[in-house]
């Protein structure tokens, strides 16, 4: 079987993105990541920090009144040199 490879230019979009050492990225244990996340990130090898809390509030649209936002985390990961927005990618994807 042969596989053809479609793309158009609505897909193509170039990343603007210029490689970085640092990263970071928000996610939400229990949510959006995975239940392992801590291991997948030890498991990279790459330095990383993480904050999680629930601290934060949001004003409600209807009442104006402050509302938690729900459990995140904000992680953030260096290289030992610059890297590209796809490796960064790689990381962040997990989570």
């Amino acid at each position: 079987q042969s596989k053809i490879n479609m793309t158009n230019n609505d897909t193509q979009k170039k990343d603007t993105r210029k490689k970085a050492r640092y990263w970071w990225c928000v996610f939400y244990p229990g949510d959006s990541a995975p239940e392992d996340w801590k291991e997948k990130l030890q498991a990279t090898g790459i330095p990383a920090e993480v904050i999680t809390h629930d601290k934060d509030t949001d004003p409600d649209p209807e009442t104006g009144e402050q509302v938690a936002k729900k459990l995140h985390a904000h992680l953030i990961w260096a290289y030992s040199g610059p890297n590209t927005p796809a490796a960064a990618d790689a990381i962040a994807v997990d989570f």
